[in-house]
């Protein structure tokens, strides 16, 4: 999530769109926003979020989990605020297969890190209990390489068959977690710093039953042996796209003028 005071240096960036677009017609795609307050008192960077996106005359913000849904209604009144999915469960190419085999683990490294070196070890540990042979790789859904727009695709794809190939992924990664449900593949969730890991899978796991939700790792035993005995499955999920057109037309958006200009900030 790039609203709020963890990745600051995005959150001044959609800051400076707003403040310099203030006239046109914006939307903010789904996103998380995170501002760590000590109470319920706004800090200076959500005070200063509140002005700007109160002078943004037609900005619709989306967010993809109920907790930053609920934050932003109670401090953006006059923002038009929408609960939409991530925009990534909308992918419905991804590849999928039958021939799957081992177990990718993609864990955070970064400042949104909250699983410790014990659980880390825990969820390990439970695996080799389960199956001592049992094939396990790390991987990242950060590509730290340059990504252009010719090769953002093969970049993706390679990545997906990674997901597609793995008969399970474990991680607290938000979009290792849908990367997992679009390509059909039976994942184990944990929470990151913000809990979008937890608002994301609660606002869609009914529809996904292969994703599961790992609050402690007190049974991660049983929760593995209980997904790794799941099959391989088509990503079925029914995005709710034309609820997302009729907020990109106006018949969803209250009194927020609609405008000739426009433009997105991706989530």
């Amino acid at each position: 999530g790039s609203i709020g005071a963890l990745w600051s240096a995005s959150d001044n960036t959609i800051s400076e769109i707003l403040s310099s677009f203030k006239e046109n017609r914006i939307f903010i795609f789904p996103q998380t926003c995170y501002y760590n307050l000590k109470g319920d008192v706004p800090s200076a960077r959500l005070r200063s979020a509140q002005k700007i996106y109160s002078e943004a005359k037609a900005l619709t913000l989306m967010l993809r989990e109920k907790e930053s849904y609920d934050f932003c209604k109670k401090y953006h009144p006059t923002t038009d605020i929408e609960l939409m999915p991530d925009i990534a469960l909308s992918i419905t190419d991804a590849p999928t297969t039958q021939n799957r085999d081992g177990v990718l683990l993609c864990f955070r490294d970064d400042k949104e890190r909250v699983l410790s070196e014990a659980d880390r070890t825990a969820v390990i540990s439970a695996l080799r209990q389960i199956n001592n042979d049992i094939e396990t790789k790390e991987i990242s859904t950060h590509i730290h390489r340059r990504v252009t727009k010719r090769t953002r695709k093969k970049e993706l794809f390679a990545l997906w068959n990674q997901f597609a190939a793995s008969k399970l992924v474990i991680t607290d990664r938000l979009h290792g977690m849908i990367f997992a449900a679009i390509t059909g593949t039976p994942c184990i969730a944990l929470n990151n710093l913000s809990k979008k890991v937890e608002g994301v899978y609660r606002l869609v796991h009914e529809e996904i039953p292969y994703i599961s939700f790992m609050e402690n790792t007190d049974h991660a035993k049983a929760m593995i042996s209980a997904a790794l005995a799941q099959p391989s499955t088509k990503y079925e999920y029914k995005y709710p796209i034309d609820r997302l057109y009729a907020i990109f037309s106006g018949t969803n958006i209250g009194t927020h003028p609609s405008t000739t200009h426009g433009g997105t900030i991706n989530g």
